[in-house]
């Protein structure tokens, strides 16, 4: 007995160590490929794979080398012996093929991948697995017949015309895709959110969009109001919103929505900045459901939808394109309807946000109108009555601006502080809070005060105040030992934002002027050329601007001085041509420019008008 038990050991360890040198042996092997020496770890791979032929793992192994020798016939024999080992397995049909594929006879790799179809069950799996060795090859159309014979045969048509739709949008038959999607959708509704998906996945591809709509608008879709759905969606991405706003209408209607389906697309629309679009969409939920529970949310983005259209031909008229500008005052027969509506929400809904909404919209449309004492009372209201508001930080920043505007620092600072004192007021707006505060303590010549708070807001880098705090603090400590200049540098900063562009200017050139002036020389050269610009001399600023444009690499500013110029050679002297030159100098001596991409932006539109 014990003699049986040490025979039986000696095998059982015998075969242990026949495994351990096979795969110890498989290691060298890979090791000798990774370095390139592929003629050793073939010797090897092909010695493991003699002694182990069901071994996977070193038929894989052995056919990749040869294939990375370009040994296709070796491969194909290979796979040819394997297959009569083993002739149910359809991938040896595929990896021979994909072998006689690249070794360049495409017709006979074809013919085995077909033959292999012939002889094999007709089951989906089969169909995609000989499909997707085509596309390993990247023999598409190929791939394609083969997909179109399995959905033909298949029960399953659904799985097909996905991968199919793949297929062709992969090769820019962006309309077969669709059309394989409207098959799907036309007996599947369920499956709108998956094909919607996919579309938007490649629909910014060039002409995808267009192919796309041509299909669904052509479709026999019959009740289906996925169609109408995805359509729409379509006709948005196009920026066709006018068609896109009919078929929510029906979409509305259709789905008995009560005006939901149409108020999301208006949104969407307000977000997209389509004002003019957004307002006749409120202004048609209005008019089709007043007794709608989302009234109050209507009104408030119709009102919006206007006032934006407003805003926009405000900043035409204003020449928001300007540094600085005065601001231009509103007409109030423009804004009263606005008006109107915003007061109708505040009266009839007093204690919501979307009365605060209201007021504090009001109350930005009464400092237009120049009607301070209006608008701070409105603010003052949220403050005191809606301290737990989404709106309250809102009416305590408006209120720091207004007083800091107008000189009173000790009441701005106030406000300011009130937000920081404030537990729910969320960090980012506490740092704006804080930002605008450095910048007061800037004006009053606090400037340790002011770096102190800077240092605080830098903390933050992702927040939105962190660059305008690098920029001012970066100007602080460059100047810190000319405390004087900078003193008179924050004056003449204190009457730009007051709109005293006159006063401001003749400080920013006697800061330039000072030969013992170094640091702020440059910005102070600037900002008298956007004075003069605000205040229209034109011929002054543009003398100013092209003389810093000059100094090169002595002006750092100079980028900036060329990118203005464009913009008053092309909206004050109405010169298309002469704009370009600027915007190419621009880009031409400055190519790391923040300028650069909104220069070549203007190049292309300034190109199409003269054209």
């Amino acid at each position: 007995m014990i003699k049986y038990a040490c025979i039986l050991l000696l095998i059982i360890n015998a075969a242990n160590f026949s495994q351990n040198d096979s795969y110890n042996r498989y290691l060298l092997a890979q090791g000798y490929e990774q370095s390139g020496e592929l003629a050793k770890a073939r010797s090897i791979y092909e010695e493991l794979y003699n002694n182990e032929p069901h071994n996977i793992q070193f038929f894989e192994s052995l056919n990749d080398l040869y294939l990375k020798q370009k040994d296709f016939s070796a491969s194909a024999l290979l796979l040819t012996e394997r297959i009569q080992r083993y002739p149910g397995d359809i991938n040896l049909h595929g990896l021979l093929g994909s072998t006689i594929y690249q070794s360049g006879d495409e017709e006979k790799a074809f013919e085995v991948w077909e033959s292999a179809l012939e002889n094999f069950s007709p089951n989906n799996m089969n169909y995609r697995i000989i499909a997707n060795y085509a596309i390993e090859r990247r023999a598409f159309d190929k791939a394609i017949e083969f997909l179109i014979k399995g959905k033909s045969a298949s029960s399953d048509y659904k799985i097909f015309s996905y991968d199919l739709a793949n297929l062709y949008q992969l090769t820019m038959r962006y309309d077969k895709a669709a059309n394989e999607f409207c098959e799907v959708l036309s007996k599947e509704q369920n499956q709108f959110q998956l094909i919607e998906a996919r579309i938007l996945t490649y629909i910014n591809k060039p002409d995808a969009l267009d192919q796309s709509i041509r299909v669904f608008e052509d479709w026999d879709s019959g009740r289906n109001i996925y169609f109408d759905i995805l359509l729409a969606r379509l006709y948005s991405e196009k920026k066709d919103f006018e068609k896109a706003f009919s078929l929510y209408k029906k979409i509305d209607d259709e789905t008995n929505s009560n005006g939901n389906e149409l108020y999301r697309f208006g949104i969407f629309v307000f977000k997209e900045k389509e004002f003019n679009i957004a307002s006749k969409i409120f202004e048609e939920l209005l008019t089709l459901y007043p007794s709608s529970p989302q009234i109050p949310s209507i009104k408030i983005a119709y009102a919006k939808s206007l006032e934006e259209l407003n805003t926009q031909k405000q900043a035409i008229e204003r020449k928001k394109w300007k540094p600085f500008s005065f601001p231009g005052l509103v007409d109030s027969k423009e804004t009263g309807k606005i008006v109107s509506i915003y007061n109708e929400v505040r009266e009839k809904y007093r204690h919501t946000e979307f009365s605060n909404e209201a007021s504090i919209r009001i109350a930005r449309l009464k400092l237009l109108d120049n009607k301070q004492d209006e608008a701070i009372e409105l603010f003052n209201e949220i403050i005191n009555e809606a301290p737990g508001s989404l709106f309250f930080p809102d009416a305590l920043e408006e209120m720091g601006k207004l007083f800091l505007q107008r000189g009173e620092l000790e009441k701005s600072e106030h406000f300011y502080q009130k937000i920081l004192a404030s537990s729910i007021i969320p960090k980012e707006r506490k740092n704006i809070a804080k930002y605008n505060l450095a910048r007061l303590l800037f004006f009053k010549g606090e400037f340790e005060n002011s770096k102190s708070l800077l240092s605080e807001v830098m903390n933050n880098l992702g927040d939105n105040a962190a660059n305008d705090a690098i920029e001012l603090s970066l100007l602080l400590n460059t100047t810190v030992n000319d405390s004087s200049n900078l003193a008179k540098f924050a004056l003449a900063e204190f009457y730009a934002l007051q709109t005293r562009f006159e006063e401001a200017a003749e400080i920013y050139r006697e800061i330039y002027s000072n030969p013992q002036v170094f640091l702020l020389q440059s910005i102070s050269k600037l900002r008298e050329a956007e004075m003069r610009l605000a205040l229209n001399n034109i011929d002054e600023s543009i003398k100013l601007f092209q003389t810093i444009a000059g100094e090169d690499k002595n002006n750092i500013y100079a980028d900036k001085a060329l990118y203005l110029l464009g913009k008053i050679s092309d909206y004050e002297l109405k010169s298309s041509v002469k704009a370009i030159e600027f915007y190419e100098q621009l880009l031409a001596r400055f190519p790391q420019s923040l300028y650069t991409d909104e220069a070549r932006q203007e190049i292309i539109r300034l190109r199409n008008k003269l054209s």
